[in-house]
């Protein structure tokens, strides 16, 4: 089943933008193919659902999920969708599951690249070896774990790095985990390796917006429901750009 994957980022109503919101109208009415749409700007989105409930009245739900990045600052994680950020392949050929966990890994790090303003990580050996290491542990995981937690692995001499290192299904994980130990024992090495790669994860990933959706094991089957031909429409998150950066790369990848 094919579908759109498209956002309407501006906050003002610029011919561009009008006549994107218009064509997406079109293409939602007509229901032909899955839909998922960001509105950084609620005024644009939420034009979009009336537009929708004026066609179909109460049968939009059946087809249509609208979700508040911003939320109620009050609401608890039952009020949001569980998802994961640091994804994993589930391709069987090893190859292609070897090709997809790559490009996971490269998209988490150009995020933690951006909230730096760094345009070529590259340049930084110490932040994209540790700050890519939570991404590759968290492919190679044999339990559950939240995607905010993911930075502990880098926590050496710890309980936390002995628990992700037991269980990693990759040898060569365990073996950098394992490395760690033996090689920043020094207080003073770990500020600009490990600790300095922690850092920049939780910059972005223990962020409220991403920690609160992924505190949960993931229960919605998304590929089941776009496959239907659903619509998913988030909200907001303006606010916090670094979030909805992780939040909408994240969700074009998967």
């Amino acid at each position: 089943m094919h579908g759109s994957h498209a956002a309407i980022a501006s906050a003002t109503g610029g011919g561009k933008n009008n006549l994107l919101h218009q064509l997406l109208i079109e293409q939602a009415k007509a229901r032909q193919k899955w839909l998922v749409v960001h509105f950084p700007h609620k005024p644009w989105g939420l034009r979009f659902v009336s537009e929708l409930y004026e066609s179909y009245g109460d049968a939009v739900r059946d087809f249509l999920i609208v979700e508040d990045l911003d939320g109620d600052p009050k609401g608890g994680d039952d009020r949001v969708i569980m998802r994961r950020f640091a994804l994993a392949s589930t391709a069987t050929d090893p190859w292609r599951r070897k090709e997809e966990n790559a490009a996971f890994q490269w998209n988490g790090l150009m995020q933690l690249a951006a909230r730096r303003g760094i345009t070529d990580i590259a340049l930084h050996p110490n932040l994209e070896q540790f700050g890519g290491l939570p991404f590759r542990v968290a492919q190679q995981l044999d339990v559950w774990v939240p995607d905010s937690e993911l930075g502990k692995c880098l926590r050496v001499g710890t309980k936390y790095a002995r628990f992700f290192r037991e269980h990693s299904r990759e040898e060569d994980v365990r073996e950098e985990l394992l490395n760690n130990e033996v090689l920043f024992k020094n207080a003073r090495d770990q500020q600009t390796t490990v600790i300095a790669g922690e850092r920049l994860f939780n910059s972005v990933f223990a962020r409220g917006m991403i920690a609160k959706r992924c505190s949960k094991p993931a229960r919605w089957d998304k590929a089941a429901f776009l496959n239907r031909r659903g619509i998913y429409v988030s909200l907001g998150g303006a606010e916090s750009p670094d979030a909805l950066r992780s939040f909408v790369s994240t969700d074009l990848l998967e």
